[in-house]
């Protein structure tokens, strides 16, 4: 089966990263994906609309339950009928809350029978967190043990995405403690031009990594 996604082309990179992701799931389950940024790239057959509540995408489409049900972080997904055929629609309140939508869209869709009409397979759906700081700790004790997934690009990439799909929204590592309290404050791990000599050899490595969070979640690195 055809399916066009059509996302709105001012997205930001959390919302990008939910395309992509449910664009992959398509793929993956065997239908034929074409991505595009207008509703021009519509064609018959199934169409995706993605975007925030208030994308001109949404304009001309008649679905009911479109609006989000909160103002941070939340979406709706929704079905309409048009006269080319299906349209699903992914409606984020914000950039995290259009990534949700698609990680919603791409688990029904994972979960779901194929059939010839991929909305007969779909719930309509509404969400908002309930707790507004999803944060997850990770403490590291041991460098021996720990510094070969650590350094890992592939490690973390699959990491982040779990917490991500997870729907945590922080993500706090610590080190050099062995405790959960009274966590010591590393102003090396920072460049200042004040105090140029100050630094920490092997720090493009962890840099890289936390750079990885981006379009995912927040880290925060006492």
């Amino acid at each position: 089966m055809k399916i066009v996604v059509v996302s709105d082309p001012g997205l930001g990179s959390p919302a990008r990263y939910g395309v992509d992701e449910l664009a992959r799931t398509f793929t993956d389950a065997g239908h034929d994906v074409e991505q595009g940024d207008s509703v021009d790239a519509a064609a018959s057959g199934t169409t995706v609309l993605i975007g925030a509540v208030v994308s001109p995408l949404f304009a001309d489409v008649g679905s009911d339950g479109l609006a989000p049900p909160g103002e941070t972080e939340s979406y709706a997904l929704a079905m309409a009928a048009s006269s080319g055929g299906t349209t699903i629609c992914v409606a984020g309140s914000d950039d995290k809350g259009v990534m949700y939508g698609c990680f919603e869209l791409a688990e029904q869709i994972e979960c779901s029978d194929a059939c010839e009409d991929l909305s007969d397979g779909l719930t309509p759906k509404r969400e908002s967190p309930d707790i507004a700081v999803r944060r997850l700790y990770a403490f590291s004790h041991n460098a021996d043990l720990e510094r070969d997934w650590y350094f890992s690009e592939e490690y973390w990439d699959r990491y982040f995405s779990v917490l991500a799909k997870s729907r945590f929204n922080e993500f706090n590592l610590i080190f050099g403690h062995q405790t959960a309290y009274q966590i010591p404050i590393y102003p090396h791990l920072f460049d200042m031009d004040e105090y140029p000599d100050v630094y920490v050899d092997g720090l493009h490595g962890s840099a890289a990594i936390f750079s990885m969070t981006h379009p995912r979640t927040r880290v925060l690195v006492p």
